[in-house]
């Protein structure tokens, strides 16, 4: 789906984000990460990302939409139409030149994070199919990071509210990052990865944001993404053999 400019009025706060999209349906945060507030329409099918940090010129914002657009292309292609959804990048800017990245995507109103699910209320079988698919998303986002550079973010950040989202942006909030990065950012505990309904539970990639770090910063990122991988298959394989 193109990236494209509206002639929208400036959003200096989020009201006006959603009047910038014409919608007049009522708007509810649902989440976020260090980067983005996510917020559902209600009754409208779609959630909105507000791209906090990715604002500024008209041409800046566009090359950032149409950057995104590509990496999240790459990303479904590798991980497949069962665990990936589409993405809508929209370019909201004003009259005095200024503008804003939104991302649109389908709201899974049946779905829930994995940092929600609780295992051991699920059968043995549900684990299983939970177990082996996460298995195969690991496979298809490293066969993704070796023939593109880029690794899609299986694992997530979390903010329960605005302010906790600017205050995790901190360099106060660094050792905390730090500590959940390597603790707690586990796949079965994901923020980015959601266990939709259906005839058989499947498990959904939200995320589709590029790392913005340049190299060697990005590539550290990427490596300690791999070894926690490797943490995360031996939590896999635990959850799978759980009775």
């Amino acid at each position: 789906m193109a990236a494209h400019v509206t002639p929208a009025t400036f959003v200096s706060d989020d009201a006006a984000v959603f009047d910038a999209l014409s919608h007049p349906l009522h708007m509810r945060r649902i989440g976020g990460g260090s980067e983005t507030d996510v917020y559902a329409a209600e009754g409208a099918g779609y959630v909105v990302k507000f791209k906090r940090d990715l604002s500024g010129s008209p041409e800046r914002v566009l090359a950032h939409a149409l950057r995104h657009r590509a990496v999240s292309e790459l990303f479904a292609a590798y991980l497949g139409d069962e665990h990936a959804i589409t993405s809508a990048y929209v370019v909201v800017g004003d009259e005095q030149g200024r503008a804003q990245l939104l991302v649109v995507q389908p709201f899974l109103g049946d779905a829930q994070q994995l940092a929600s699910v609780k295992y051991g209320e699920l059968s043995s079988q549900e684990r299983q199919v939970i177990a082996r698919q996460l298995r195969d998303l690991v496979r298809r986002a490293l066969r993704c990071w070796r023939a593109t550079g880029h690794l899609p973010d299986l694992h997530g950040t979390h903010s329960v509210s605005a302010a906790e989202r600017r205050w995790l942006n901190t360099a106060a909030a660094a050792p905390r990052r730090i500590w959940r990065f390597v603790a707690r950012e586990h796949l079965l505990r994901s923020h980015n990865l959601l266990l939709a309904g259906g005839p058989e539970p499947h498990v959904v990639l939200v995320d589709y944001d590029p790392v913005r770090w340049r190299s060697p910063l990005r590539a550290l990122y990427h490596a300690a993404r791999w070894v926690l991988f490797w943490r995360d298959d031996w939590l896999i394989r635990r959850l799978e053999r759980s009775p």
